[in-house]
């Protein structure tokens, strides 16, 4: 079964998902989220969560229900230089 278009969106939305990771990690560098960078998080996560609709509406049924077959199957694998 050939999944390589679902594979290569579900990629993006893990770079579009490391980014936000990447804002929380940074807020919470001093220990405590101030409410500036609370509503950058909340912001961040409706830009993630709207990005993921819009590739989610472009593509047809078929193509959804690969990416959700990669997300719910696939696995992370960090290559080792």
């Amino acid at each position: 079964m050939a999944h390589e278009m679902a594979i290569a969106t579900v990629n993006t939305m893990k770079m579009q998902l490391a980014q936000a990771v990447r804002v929380m990690i940074q807020a919470l560098q001093d220990g405590k989220v101030t409410p500036a960078e609370g509503m950058q998080l909340s912001m961040q996560g409706m830009t993630l969560a709207s990005s993921m609709l819009t590739v989610v509406q472009g593509v047809d049924a078929a193509t959804r229900q690969d990416i959700l077959f990669v997300l719910e199957h696939g696995q992370i694998v960090v290559q080792e230089p």
